[in-house]
């Protein structure tokens, strides 16, 4: 102040708040000192106090001063200074974020201030300390509003507060903040705002008092119980609440009378993993007559905090709370850049962090873990309540679980007893759970998909079985008295099965598998690219050895492949022995016995497409028994669903002009009763009462009619089955 009178200027020293809001030098040398009789225009000192280190205790002291002078501007605000009398608030702003706060020292001029300078929520180390007050990082940082200026309280003595200090200070509610905030805490505390923990504990879970300071080693929390109005130490024995007394060397308890109104002291308290010396304590209250004083929460710090760039942080809670409200409806990736674009101090560190939480939340929402005989149990109660099981059997080693529901059945045999192509595709689907799935697919004839105007592949009857080398058809336990065409890929134990329980069945091998087998063959036989194509092109053609126009035609197609393979003496005996016969026998024959003439070669892409619906279905994970029963169920529900909706023109199949006979309409359909509709559709399934055919049949798009005297083959006379 002297040199200020001498100067006759404004001397403004700024010291910044490093140790806390509450160190001494701060608070008296962060002021400006004005002259007695100031003459206008002269201008301002500035002094700013420097330093680039911390020294060995953890404290930040000034090892120079930087004098500035500059002349006053029209716009000088001077409320953001003040003389050494009547101190206001520091022109430089609190390292913390705002709090609410009951205080009456608050200064009244505090909540509109605005300052240009960035404020760090996290614990500040020795780089952002040198950076903090940088001119270039003042004028790039956002303006940010502080409501009220927020500090911390020292500890007295800088020790641990006894039971009764603590109960006082939560009594005195000066300042609360609404979570612990960040900076300095060495010798210092503080109230937060303690609802959240206390609906987690009426719910019994972890409280969570979550601060910038690093890792806490957790020790287990004491429950200290004293009476409401003297604060003195009782003890409960049994029901009562007593006072402890030392008699002839033996300790008593004697009853308080009468019993008082008890509050119960909960501290949790810790030591930091990477500085033992640094403590914790926090502390907060319940009472029987108080409802609201476990509402707030006091934390102590005891010891010297020291920065540790190797010392990880906690992720705040709240972070863990914003990704479970997004995890349901977004990726990990975009909750990661949406919730680090917003504040990335409170962002997730990395996505794996979200995938982690995510598959947590999953596995608490799975039903506990069980091994497959219990799975079966529940199958087995299954077998009375779901309406898809409908027979379980076990034998030794052998355990078997046949799943469809009636209206299936009807469809099936239906299209096994009208269809002019009925073949049916039997394949195994794996890794859906514990047990394999064989499943008889069929396309359905007489609907149409809307989108694209084909017939859907349907879901048939299908059998869960654990053994993979030996399936018997039989054991569907279903029975037809038509003639059947299966379809599979050439798997052995499902061409056995075929053959013992079907032996006058016709068998189909799925081109696609034995081209791709063949090709394997020749390539593994060091068989060059251009010859291995001019091989598939004379067994597969248009005009090659599976396309003959009879037998004759066959036996000379084979000479020529065999010749053309010469120099590989491997691949002609296995021509000879194996693949020849399979060509013959499931490919040539059938082909040529078919009642549709077509170019395409049979695959058995059917059954592939349907192990992917039933992969989605699980989406791409393997369930329990009871689980993928349910799943499968609902991917056949979804289609007869459909099917049912097709009889009044609504859902994603149309029935075929042939059919639309059975269509009725939407006012109709809507009037009947649950059985009417279900007897309606069981009409339609088992063909029981066919209408006679329209006078006329219409296109497909509606537009045109023709007669049905015309016939779809013009057939000479006489003749009974076109070519």
């Amino acid at each position: 102040m002297a040199l200020a009178d001498v100067l006759k200027t404004t001397i403004t020293s700024i010291y910044p708040p490093v140790n806390g809001l509450q160190d001494h030098a701060f608070l008296h040398l962060n002021t400006s000192f004005k002259p007695s009789q100031p003459i206008h225009g002269t201008g301002e000192i500035l002094i700013m106090w420097t330093n680039t280190a911390i020294n060995d205790k953890g404290y930040w002291k000034p090892v120079s001063l930087i004098p500035n002078i500059y002349s006053v501007c029209d716009d000088f605000n001077p409320q953001f200074h003040s003389t050494f009398e009547n101190c206001q608030d520091s022109p430089l702003p609190s390292p913390f974020p705002s709090c609410s706060t009951h205080s009456p020292m608050s200064s009244s001029h505090a909540s509109s201030l605005e300052l240009h300078l960035s404020v760090p929520d996290s614990p500040v180390d020795d780089r952002r300390r040198n950076d903090l007050f940088d001119q270039d990082n003042i004028h790039t940082q956002p303006i940010m509003k502080l409501d009220v200026v927020p500090d911390f309280e020292s500890l007295p003595n800088g020790k641990f507060m006894s039971a009764k200090e603590v109960f006082l200070r939560i009594k005195e509610c000066r300042r609360i903040f609404e979570e612990c905030p960040a900076g300095n805490k060495s010798h210092e505390w503080l109230l937060v705002n303690n609802k959240l923990n206390v609906v987690r504990y009426s719910k019994d879970l972890k409280r969570e008092y979550y601060d910038d300071c690093g890792i806490w080693n957790s020790k287990n929390s004491r429950t200290h119980i004293q009476d409401y109005s003297s604060i003195k130490c009782i003890f409960k024995r049994g029901d009562s609440y007593c006072t402890r007394h030392v008699k002839s060397g033996k300790t008593v308890y004697l009853p308080v009378q009468p019993q008082p109104g008890v509050i119960t002291m909960h501290r949790y308290q810790t030591v930091l993993k990477s500085d033992a010396s640094f403590k914790k304590h926090v502390t907060y209250f319940t009472s029987t007559d108080d409802t609201y004083l476990s509402d707030i929460a006091l934390f102590e710090y005891e010891g010297i905090y020291r920065v540790n760039e190797s010392e990880k942080l906690r992720t705040n809670p709240k972070t863990f709370q914003n990704i479970e409200d997004e995890i349901k409806v977004k990726p990990p990736k975009n909750i990661y850049v949406d919730l680090n674009r917003e504040d990335s101090l409170l962002g997730p560190k990395d996505t794996k962090q979200i995938r982690n939480l995510k598959y947590r939340k999953a596995k608490k929402t799975e039903a506990p873990s069980a091994n497959v005989a219990d799975e079966i149990l529940c199958v087995l109660k299954m077998l009375n309540e779901h309406p898809f099981v409908q027979h379980v059997s076990h034998h030794k080693n052998k355990v078997l679980q046949i799943c469809y529901i009636e209206e299936q059945l009807a469809d099936l045999k239906f299209f096994l007893k009208n269809s002019d192509s009925s073949i049916i595709g039997v394949d195994r689907t794996f890794n859906l759970g514990p047990f394999f799935v064989t499943c008889l697919v069929y396309k359905n004839n007489r609907v149409l998909r809307r989108e694209t105007n084909d017939h859907p592949i349907f879901i048939g009857p299908m059998l869960l079985h654990k053994d993979a080398t030996e399936v018997s058809i039989e054991d569907f336990e279903i029975r037809f008295d038509q003639s059947i065409e299966f379809g599979t890929d050439n798997e052995r134990a499902m061409t056995k099965a075929i053959e013992h329980s079907f032996p006058n069945a016709t068998r189909r091998l799925c081109t696609k598998h034995l081209k791709d087998n063949i090709k394997f063959y020749l390539q593994n036989k060091g068989v060059n690219s251009k010859l291995r194509k001019q091989i598939m092109e004379h067994i597969f053609g248009d005009s090659g050895l599976v396309n003959a126009d009879d037998s004759i035609t066959f036996e000379r197609l084979s000479i020529e492949v065999k010749s053309l393979c010469g120099n590989f003496e491997q691949f002609v005996h296995y021509f000879e022995k194996v693949l020849k016969e399979r060509l013959d026998t499931y490919v040539f024959q059938p082909q040529r016995a078919s009642n549709i003439k077509s170019p395409k070669l049979w695959t058995n892409n059917n059954a592939e497409s349907i192990n992917r619906v039933f992969k989605f279905a699980i989406n791409w994970k393997p369930k329990s028994t009871p689980e993928l029963i349910k799943k499968l169920f609902d991917c056949v529900d979804y289609q007869f669903m459909n099917l049912r909706a097709a009889l009044h023109n609504t859902g994603d199949y149309m029935l075929t002009t042939i059919e639309k006979r059975y269509l009725v309409s939407e006012n109709y359909w809507r009037v009947q009763t649950t059985e009417q509709k279900r007897s309606i559709f069981l009409t339609f399934l088992n063909n029981k009462k066919r209408k006679n055919p329209p006078e006329n049949i219409i296109s497909s798009d509606e537009k045109y009619q023709v007669s049905t005297k015309a016939r779809d083959v013009a057939k000479k006379p006489c003749q009974k089955n076109a070519l």
